[in-house]
């Protein structure tokens, strides 16, 4: 016992002394050209949340069972755990650029909720963030179960989520972005540096692209966004100005079959452009690669799908994450992923984010452009020993129970879905038809 409580207690320290030099590291690489921009997605807020709450009710009702503080692998967000996250991120990072990526909903939606439910919960963790970041530029999205009925979202003007949610929103976006945003749900912003530099800020709506979203499946270009995009990123282009491009659902085989070509086609070409792409949705801690449309196979884009604050679905830690970007060089340096223990949080009733892992310090990546992105894609590809640690990050370090759903969901597809973007070579891929050497 006493040998286990030392190797406990040295295991403790050493990853103690490991954030202190992760710190001071990342601290060093941050000068007057760096800034961050914080990562938060898939909140899941369930309202109905209770303490005691049993699993098969999704924690919503019952004294006796395993809800917890912090939340349960079985069920949607309570509020305490994202208060909590909240605050822990503005001691830990204070941050002054957030990409909140949607889905702000609980994920087990009740069949009859209607609009103002799905509007209260947009607006109350909006007053969460405006009283915890006051300073802060926030980038909002919508995700697939920001809508009632869920995924099913549709097109304005005159719909009714984006006329009630802009209101909400304006504060953060810049008047030009109204006749969009009530269109689509999409718009730019500018986000300019304390160094005179300006970043675009590419927000699309692609949850009117996704899968299971009926609601407009036979037009060719649901609310102009194609053309629309197409326009924003030729302008930018014409003018030497850089890009980052935010989407709620990543390109993949997410998106419906009539529009992933398209995602595809726009990310290809205006990679001159767009320095790097930002998602939500998965859950989980992934990234995607966006190769040339010539050859397919020179690295000209990347995407991060960050993981959720939501601990469920799939069984993980709650996570976000930090993306250092240079702006004298408009490229992405690094990226840092923050943690919390949720089973150690129930235990102690306290949550506590501590720096889960870096890019460049745990990959061995020189920063996080496409080149590094596609060089770690190789190694993950080749090397069993890296994967399995790619896999365990992709849970968030989860160890508790029902971590073997995401250990099993970390295999070879991942490689596939890193890999391709196109429906069908993702399925050759699949099928040993598309090069993933293992």
């Amino acid at each position: 016992v006493t040998q286990v409580a030392w190797a406990k207690s040295r295991r403790s320290l050493m990853v103690s002394a490991r954030q202190v030099v992760v710190l001071l590291l990342h601290l060093l690489v941050v000068s007057c050209t760096q800034v961050e921009l914080l990562h938060l997605t898939d909140l899941h807020w369930d309202w109905d949340y209770q303490v005691g709450g049993h699993t098969w009710e999704l924690c919503r009702y019952g004294s006796t069972g395993d809800a917890k503080v912090y939340g349960n692998v079985d069920c949607a967000s309570p509020f305490r755990l994202l208060k909590d996250t909240f605050t822990a991120m503005k001691q830990q990072n204070d941050p002054k650029y957030i990409m909140w990526m949607g889905d702000t909903m609980r994920w087990g939606q009740d069949p009859f909720a209607g609009h103002d439910s799905v509007t209260s919960h947009i607006q109350n963790i909006t007053i969460e963030l405006l009283e915890t970041f006051p300073d802060a530029v926030v980038i909002p999205q919508l995700g697939n179960h920001d809508v009632v009925p869920a995924h099913q979202m549709g097109v304005g003007p005159g719909y009714w989520l984006y006329d009630e949610v802009w209101p909400i929103w304006q504060q953060w976006l810049p008047a030009s972005a109204e006749e969009t945003f009530k269109k689509g749900g999409y718009y730019t912003m500018n986000l300019v540096f304390a160094d005179g530099t300006s970043l675009l800020v590419v927000a699309a709506n692609s949850v009117l692209w996704y899968e299971t979203n009926e609601s407009h499946m036979f037009a060719d270009d649901p609310a102009d966004q194609f053309a629309w995009l197409n326009g924003v990123l030729s302008s930018a282009r014409a003018a030497g100005q850089k890009a980052i491009f935010l989407a709620h659902v990543p390109p993949g085989v997410q998106i419906h079959s009539k529009y992933v070509t398209l995602f595809q086609q726009v990310l290809q070409n205006y990679a001159d452009v767009i320095i790097s792409g930002f998602y939500g949705h998965n859950h989980e801690d992934s990234f995607i690669m966006v190769y040339d449309n010539e050859t397919d196979t020179k690295p000209v884009g990347v995407g991060f799908a960050s993981p959720s604050i939501l601990p469920s679905v799939r069984p993980h830690n709650p996570a976000y994450r930090i993306f250092n970007v240079d702006t004298a060089s408009m490229t992405l340096t690094d990226f840092v992923t923050y943690f919390a223990e949720l089973d150690q949080a129930n235990a102690q009733g306290a949550l506590v984010y501590n720096i889960e892992y870096t890019g460049t310090s745990d990959f061995g990546l020189k920063d996080a452009s496409p080149a590094s992105m596609h060089d770690l894609y190789q190694r993950l590809c080749t090397n069993e020993t890296l994967f399995r640690q790619y896999c365990f990050y992709y849970g968030t370090s989860y160890n508790g129970d029902g971590m073997s759903t995401n250990a099993d969901n970390c295999n070879d597809e991942q490689l596939c879905m890193i890999r391709y973007i196109n429906h069908d070579d993702y399925n050759s891929c699949l099928k040993g038809k598309k090069t993933v050497t293992r």
